[in-house]
């Protein structure tokens, strides 16, 4: 496989936290947000896992989360244990203390292997769909013009389990995955499968890939430079969705990074969103011809442009 090419995969030790999160409240708790249909195999999961509710690895992992451990952190920490003994590779908070033990006594009492051999179907044609849209493209140059050395290995996993609605981005050692969800579908039907909206998926990994790959530039920058590198919330939502809108572009059609581009502003407010794009594709062509190495370079400009821009939408909003 091409270092530019992503890998479609399927990881046990994602679907091992996925059936725990089954046997918490994490799908009555989405549903409470957004009413959908999960895919049937993660509703299946949560029938599954519902005599395994009271299991110490379930009780911690709802603990982890009433702490504000986000997804990415928990998935980051199965995805750094070894497989399949799931022993830790580094030191995590006490909060986590007795947790991998504890998910592997889940996994061994409720027989998961049991349970996923018998229900290999669903995550096989999931395979097969984002192979079709996926599996040939190649994102490794424009994630390594804006957030800098890509890892080794690009991977990508339909997640036909829980969480239903959420993507997953997730930087271990020199594999990068992105964990999504089938597309939701309208009302009460059943979710589309991964090869009916290619566009779905291919912004779901790239966003991903470039919102991971960035919090790392970032962090690794202000570790080693010994100075703060600002960088906010909105500083990252707009600066992935600009990418994103710049990938579309280049990899699909100017048609669908419009489209893109407004339902962003319309469904998330990203009403800057159109400037941001235009200011990533200066920022690409000066590096084109030299005049900068790394996005962080071009940073203070951007941030710049951002703190402009979203100043004059606050005073526009007051006016």
């Amino acid at each position: 496989m091409a270092r530019s090419q992503i890998k479609i995969i399927v990881d046990d030790r994602v679907r091992l936290l996925s059936a725990a999160l089954a046997a918490t409240n994490w799908p009555a708790d989405e549903q409470a947000v957004h009413r959908h249909r999960a895919h049937l195999h993660a509703r299946q999961t949560g029938e599954w896992a519902k005599p395994y509710a009271g299991h110490r690895a379930v009780r911690q992992l709802e603990a982890l989360l009433a702490e504000g451990y986000t997804l990415d952190d928990l998935y980051g920490y199965v995805l750094d244990l070894s497989y399949p003994d799931l022993e830790p590779q580094i030191v995590y908070p006490a909060s986590f203390n007795g947790w991998s033990e504890a998910l592997l006594d889940f996994a061994l009492t409720s027989d998961l292997t049991g349970w996923w051999a018998a229900n290999e179907v669903p995550w096989q044609a999931a395979c097969e769909q984002a192979e079709q849209v996926i599996g040939r493209t190649s994102v490794a140059a424009l994630l390594d013009a804006f957030c800098g050395t890509v890892p080794q290995h690009l991977c990508f996993m339909p997640n036909v389990s829980y969480p239903s609605e959420r993507q997953i981005g997730v930087l271990t050692g020199d594999t990068l995955l992105c964990v999504v969800p089938p597309p939701v579908a309208w009302g009460d039907n059943e979710p589309w499968p991964f090869d009916d909206d290619a566009v779905y998926v291919l912004r779901c990994a790239f966003s991903e890939y470039a919102r991971v790959l960035m919090m790392h530039s970032i962090r690794d920058a202000r570790l080693n430079n010994g100075q703060p590198v600002v960088w906010d919330d909105m500083q990252l939502r707009l600066f992935v969705a600009g990418a994103v809108a710049v990938f579309l572009d280049q990899a699909v059609s100017p048609r669908e990074a419009g489209a893109y581009v407004l339902m962003e502003r319309r469904v998330n407010g990203l009403t800057a969103l159109p400037q941001v794009v235009e200011q990533l594709k200066h920022y690409l062509a000066e590096r084109e011809a030299g005049h900068y190495r790394h996005f962080l370079e071009y940073l203070p400009r951007f941030s710049a442009f951002v703190e402009g821009v979203t100043n004059r939408a606050g005073s526009s909003g007051t006016s």
